[in-house]
């Protein structure tokens, strides 16, 4: 039913019905002389831009400014915890050996990446000093440090440890863990190297980079 408003005359009036002569019918003045208006109309009017909600895959939002601003879109990237199959190198007298239980993880947020790898074997070596770990094929490369661009560079450090076993203490520590370009400059290596030798079981290394 209509809805009329009255200004004050009892006049009434034919079809189409719009009420008594001096009364404002709504329901006709909306639908019969306000012109229709789109969405995208009503938000142009008002000078505002809505926030596009998809979002490309691997990423997610921030406000990388000093000032409010809308959000824009940067890398995200957590694969999880994986099995590590790559290129081990070990310099001693004899490489651990037997089951292994290999694994690595990795985030990136921005241009910057968090590598954790682990060397679990059933059987330790002997008078081993470092071990060379290749990048996971899957990590991003990292940046290489201006100044710091030829074959067996160091780039980046971290922390980490040769362990004899899962439970005990090395009373040897570990002098470094860095990521470094291998010896043909043609790729990356997680590089750790004991302060002195031990029959190495485990080997864990975290470290931080950034990659373009």
């Amino acid at each position: 039913m209509p809805t009329f408003i009255k200004t004050g005359f009892w006049e009434n009036r034919t079809l189409p019905k719009q009420g008594y002569k001096g009364e404002l019918n709504l329901d006709y003045f909306v639908s019969t002389l306000i012109p229709a208006v789109t969405y995208a109309e009503v938000i142009s009017a008002l000078g505002y831009t809505p926030e596009d909600k998809s979002m490309s895959a691997y990423s997610m939002r921030v406000n990388n400014t000093n000032a409010t601003a809308n959000a824009t879109q940067t890398t995200y990237r957590s694969p999880g915890i994986q099995t590590y199959t790559g290129s081990i190198a070990w310099t001693g007298t004899t490489a651990p050996s037997g089951a292994t239980n290999h694994s690595y993880n990795w985030t990136q947020i921005g241009n910057l990446v968090t590598l954790n790898i682990t060397l679990k074997y059933a059987v330790a070596g002997s008078a081993l000093t470092v071990v060379l770990i290749d990048l996971p094929s899957d990590c991003p490369n990292p940046i290489k440090p201006s100044g710091l661009t030829s074959a067996s560079e160091k780039l980046y450090i971290g922390c980490g440890r040769l362990s004899i076993g899962t439970t005990t203490s090395s009373t040897t520590p570990i002098a470094e863990v860095s990521i470094r370009t291998n010896s043909t400059n043609t790729g990356f290596q997680v590089y750790m190297q004991n302060a002195a030798s031990l029959n190495v079981i485990l080997a864990q290394a975290t470290i931080q980079y950034y990659t373009s």
